[in-house]
């Protein structure tokens, strides 16, 4: 049930239809294991080497968060995406290309996120599985003073208010007409809920041109802002009391020709995977402390395992019947990695298709209303209340581990577990306003 291999590309044809439209640098991005996007630049005249054996590269930069060895790694193309950055000037225009990361010895690195997802793709195609991603993903524009960026907002705006007084209204049109332009598509643009907040909508790809659409999409928001003199922060939770800004993932399912299963099955099953593995995919898709600030009662984002078609705040929406084969997994918030991210998705949904997994039922009720012994009377989980928790299920959980292969899942831990014990053992602002008066 395998899609038969695209045919090669000659190593300098890409490059060679970059010159003939005017392209002068063509930089090789990527995101490190944190998701920090890093990448490198070449003349367009040296960027068949993109194509071909690859650019070398320190691998110790390559960690994204510690120096372990000294080692010679590539950088190559991941395949024929190319996206040529429509705020460069003319004469001196810059094409983005999705990188992966090899070994000197030419083979696929075992650490690179990219290659994770395109394993995870795999499986799929021997489950004979189709999966398409859409994206809402939701950020915040702020101003600055003194080159720093205020968490004050720039606007009182509302979802889906047109106002003169938007203050990011311009930033969100020129983000939208620069995806179009650079072939990514754009479902829709709004205000989002809280003031300043706005919401882009990317449409429907295969997994790895979702990743890398989303990679270059938060790039965009960055670049545009700078240049409309704001500040884009993608951070789930910038504001206390406001609402959290989140990475909803759609994701559109079908079998493909001579599969075992029929399309309401395969539905059923994916969604049971995914609520299985609910708790440690958050790991992942929730990577900072920060993350589980949005994860609150009141602000419209998930705070328990439970999923139906109306319910208020749930972790994963039916979008129609089983038949339609359209999922919505809430989440996630836009500091996850893209790779990572769809990968230990497309793990967790992997796994609930493979065991014959079946969901609970649906809550179709506001799960906010029950109290707390109907809650575990019934047996709803919560989802991790902070990245510490998270970390604690993705060290026991086996299908994170296989998703993310024993470098990354091992590098991924260190790093996240520093990360957390740095902050538990800081003495913040609040503990001295609430407690030093008092005790």
């Amino acid at each position: 049930m395998r899609r038969p291999p695209a045919e090669p590309v000659p190593p300098d044809e890409p490059a060679r239809r970059l010159q003939a439209q005017g392209v002068q640098l063509v930089q090789l991005v990527y995101a490190d294991v944190l998701g920090v996007h890093k990448g490198l630049t070449l003349p367009v005249l040296q960027a068949a080497a993109a194509w071909g054996d690859g650019v070398r590269v320190d691998g110790a930069s390559l960690e994204g968060f510690m120096r372990i060895e000294e080692r010679e790694m590539r950088l190559r193309a991941g395949g024929e995406a190319v996206f040529v950055l429509p705020w460069t000037p003319a004469d001196e225009r810059v094409a983005a290309v999705p990188a992966a990361i090899y070994t000197r010895e030419g083979q696929p690195f075992e650490g690179c996120p990219r290659e994770r997802l395109r394993r995870a793709v795999g499986r799929l195609d021997g489950l004979g599985v189709a999966v398409e991603f859409a994206f809402e993903m939701e950020f915040y524009l702020l101003r600055r003073h003194r080159g720093r960026p205020e968490v004050r907002v720039p606007d009182r705006a509302g979802y889906l208010d047109l106002s003169v007084r938007d203050a990011g209204e311009p930033v969100r049109q020129a983000v939208a007409l620069a995806l179009e332009r650079m072939g990514v598509v754009v479902e829709s643009v709004h205000h989002a809920v809280a003031p300043a907040q706005h919401e882009i909508d990317l449409g429907w790809q295969p997994p790895l041109t979702a990743a890398d659409h989303l990679l270059v999409a938060k790039r965009t928001v960055y670049a545009v802002a700078e240049r409309h003199g704001m500040h884009a922060t993608f951070l789930p939770k910038p504001r206390t009391g406001s609402h959290g800004s989140g990475l909803h993932v759609r994701m559109r399912l079908r079998p493909l020709p001579g599969a075992p299963w029929s399309r309401a099955a395969l539905t059923r099953h994916w969604l049971a995977g995914l609520l299985q593995h609910a708790r440690p995919l958050c790991a992942i898709t929730n990577p900072l402390v920060n993350s589980y600030k949005r994860l609150v009662p009141g602000f419209e984002a998930p705070v328990y395992v439970v999923w139906g078609q109306e319910t208020h705040a749930p972790l994963a929406r039916l979008v129609a019947g089983w038949e339609a084969g359209e999922l919505e997994w809430r989440a996630p918030d836009p500091c996850c990695h893209p790779y990572l991210a769809l990968a230990v998705l497309l793990r967790a949904g992997a796994d609930g298709l493979e065991r014959r997994l079946e969901p609970p039922p649906p809550l179709e009720e506001n799960v906010f209303e029950l109290d707390p012994a109907e809650i575990g009377a019934r047996g709803i989980e919560p989802l991790p209340g902070s990245l510490g928790e998270a970390l604690d299920d993705m060290r026991v959980s086996a299908v994170v581990r296989d998703a993310l292969g024993e470098y990354l899942f091992t590098r991924y831990l260190e790093a996240k577990r520093m990360e957390w014990d740095i902050y538990r053992v800081q003495v913040h602002q609040w503990e001295l306003d609430q407690y030093l008066p008092v005790f």
